[in-house]
């Protein structure tokens, strides 16, 4: 078994403003939350889906990067080490659409 995939057209870069409403688009996926582990009270509020993300890229305790596949935003993924617990790691990938990642095989 791989320990990692190697993908020469998946990159990992930080979050600049226009990923933000690829990554609201992504939260609407109704199968993606119902598979997320931690998800909006209200998937379709988008003010709350901005206080969100401000709270998020403004937190220096937090590193997150967009998930890049041939050029396009794919996702996310962040860790942190909130509370004071060892840093773990979340993401969230589109399933659908230009730069979705593609199935495991």
């Amino acid at each position: 078994m791989k320990d990692s995939v190697q993908n020469p057209n998946l990159k990992l870069r930080p979050v600049v403003d226009t990923d933000l409403p690829i990554f609201f688009e992504q939260q609407l996926d109704p199968e993606a939350n119902w598979m997320a582990a931690f998800t909006a009270k209200d998937p379709t509020d988008r003010a709350a889906f901005d206080i969100h993300w401000a709270k998020v890229l403004a937190d220096p305790g937090i590193t997150i990067r967009a998930i890049v596949v041939d050029g396009q935003v794919a996702g996310s993924v962040l860790c942190h080490g909130w509370g004071g617990e060892p840093s773990s790691a979340i993401g969230w990938a589109g399933n659908s659409g230009a730069g979705a990642l593609p199935p495991r095989r």
